[in-house]
């Protein structure tokens, strides 16, 4: 026999909390303009496409906390090959944001193995990603070929993590700040 609940009463004089599902805002990823595949999460997920100044991935109404920048196999050699100046001008402005990453659109092995239309070695090459760490505060998420899921978690655990931070400025009264 299960016990009996009414009105949050158990017996008198013995209550249960209600239970406190999380609250926030609908979840909208914002697309760069200029992303020319975009990712396709799952179904369900709404997008808005507009310009961000740095990144390709962020979340509406959160853009100035979160930013995901996303590189392919290709577009990354060409960063840390001919563009590599260009490239860290753009992870200066990407480590800006409170809540920032860098999503690799392969493994470290892939890397290792090199690219044939670059001259740069591979060890060379994982080796200037995983120094992003110390230099940049950037961690590189190698992620294959789940991009679009691993982007997907990590934008809605960071507007979560930013919702609740809001909620709980609100509750100690520094609403103002945010």
């Amino acid at each position: 026999m299960g016990i009996q609940v009414e009105n949050g009463v158990v017996a008198p004089g013995i209550s249960i909390p209600p239970i406190r599902l999380p609250r926030h805002p609908p979840f909208k990823i914002v697309v760069d303009t200029r992303e020319k595949r975009p990712f396709e999460f799952s179904s369900g997920t709404f997008t808005v496409t507009r310009t961000l100044d740095t990144g390709d991935y962020s979340v509406d109404g959160l853009e100035r906390y979160i930013r995901i920048e996303r590189k392919s196999f290709d577009d990354l050699w060409n960063c840390i090959g001919t563009r590599r100046e260009d490239f860290k001008k753009q992870l200066d402005r990407l480590r800006c944001y409170p809540l920032h990453g860098l999503l690799v659109e392969t493994n470290k092995n892939s890397i290792l193995l090199g690219n044939p239309r670059s001259k740069l070695p591979g060890d060379q090459a994982l080796l200037f990603l995983l120094d992003l760490t110390s230099k940049y505060a950037i961690v590189p998420l190698f992620c294959g070929t789940h991009g679009a899921q691993v982007c997907q978690m990590l934008l809605a655990r960071w507007a979560q993590r930013i919702w609740e931070a809001i909620e709980t400025l609100k509750m100690e009264g520094g609403a103002k700040y945010v």
